[in-house]
């Protein structure tokens, strides 16, 4: 069709592709270095065409070496401009533009990059994912009485050199407060806060969309209590607890189960790792495995679930389990490597609703496939010196 056009109409249309097809590019940007100078390019064009800032919708800043010592793009007419949209007072926005050409007033020290990636993220209003690297924080809170992100869905802190620098977790709890946020993954996230902390947080009731927590490299006192308590529905929550020096503490089962009981109506998954300590293990068919719903088989196995420290395992609901032959399989291969992965497990107890209600009333035997599936267990644990027992669920 174009090409019957005339070639003067031809030449107007392409006058305008720049306009329609630059904001494209702009849609996924990753930048994988703390370079100034690329930061402050990034911003000066966002500056200058703000329609490809509001196409940017997934950011990814991950910090790495600047190898290089170009001067910064600095446009003052532009940037002063935009400070002057979020900036709160005028000594304010003089000492940011100042910070930003490379003069550091207070606060920011050497860290200049963290001006321009602050400015950066005050250009692209519509972004849904954003993975930020993560260096000790120096405890600025720029912009913050505006609400930011209506469409950030989620945040990411990728694996970093903490040392014994984590995060405290207090200076991103904030991030809970956006109304789209719905997945939050950190790593070296320290949460010590204490009792009273715990009940303040409480008092302000569930006010957080995010529905998936992972914590990787981290640690608490309390089970992340701050940051599941201000979860409305949280469905998923994956934890990897560790000890940097003389920071943190070892895993503490109750406190995070005591917490995450606040869920027990959403959550569909809990993964805990580092669990060295824990010897008596009660939980739902449903929630041990990470279950694919459609194909009924699970993702992952018991090996990779239960600690090696297990003295006694009850399964809850076995009845409910979607693939009977694939539970009985992997509690056999437990049982048979017993001696070299599980030598502790002394008790294994299934429960559930076994027992066929609508047969004839003088047949009081199991459900059609759920004997057969108990008498390979019986076996199983026999051979392998572990206690095993059948107890039929109170019906509701």
């Amino acid at each position: 069709m174009l090409t019957s056009l005339p070639n003067e109409i031809l030449i107007n249309i392409t006058g305008f592709l720049d306009n329609v097809l630059l904001p494209y590019a702009f849609t996924s940007i990753f930048m994988n270095s703390d370079c100034r100078w690329t930061l402050s390019c990034l911003v000066d064009t966002l500056l200058r065409k703000p329609g490809c800032g509001a196409a940017v919708r997934s950011l990814s800043l991950i910090g790495g070496p600047c190898r290089h010592s170009r001067k910064l793009r600095f446009n003052r007419e532009l940037l002063t401009r935009a400070l002057q949209r979020i900036a709160h007072t005028e000594e304010e926005l003089v000492e940011w533009r100042d910070d930003l050409e490379g003069n550091p007033t207070d606060g920011w020290g050497g860290y200049t990059e963290d001006v321009w990636r602050a400015v950066l993220l005050s250009l692209v209003p519509n972004l849904e994912t954003l993975e930020v690297g993560c260096k000790a924080p120096n405890h600025e809170t720029p912009f913050d009485v505006r609400r930011a992100f209506t469409r950030l869905r989620s945040v990411s802190i990728p694996e970093w050199d903490c040392d014994d620098t984590p995060i405290n977790a207090c200076d991103i709890m904030n991030s809970f407060g956006l109304p789209s946020l719905q997945q939050f993954s950190g790593y070296g996230v320290a949460d010590f806060a204490d009792n009273d902390e715990v009940s303040r947080i409480t008092k302000l009731g569930a006010f957080s969309n995010v529905n998936d927590i992972f914590f990787y490299g981290s640690n608490s006192t309390n089970g992340f209590a701050s940051f599941v308590l201000v979860c409305e529905k949280l469905q998923s929550f994956v934890y990897e607890n560790i000890v940097w020096g003389e920071w943190g503490e070892p895993w503490n089962p109750p406190a995070i189960f005591n917490t995450l009981f606040h869920h027990k109506d959403t959550l569909v998954k809990i993964h805990v790792y580092n669990a060295d300590s824990l010897k008596d293990l009660r939980i739902r068919v449903t929630n041990l495995l990470d279950w694919d719903r459609q194909e009924k088989v699970s993702r992952n196995d018991l090996f990779s679930v239960l600690p090696a420290s297990l003295v006694s395992l009850t399964i809850e609901n076995y009845d409910e389990r979607p693939n009977l032959i694939d539970m009985v399989e992997q509690i056999e291969d437990i049982m048979r490597h017993r001696m070299g992965n599980f030598s502790l497990l002394e008790s294994l107890e299934i429960c559930g609703c076994f027992l066929d209600l609508l047969g004839p009333e003088e047949d009081d035997g199991m459900r059609p496939g759920f004997k057969p599936a108990m008498a390979l267990l019986s076996i199983a644990c026999e051979s392998s010196g572990v206690d095993f027992a059948v107890r039929e669920s109170e019906p509701f």
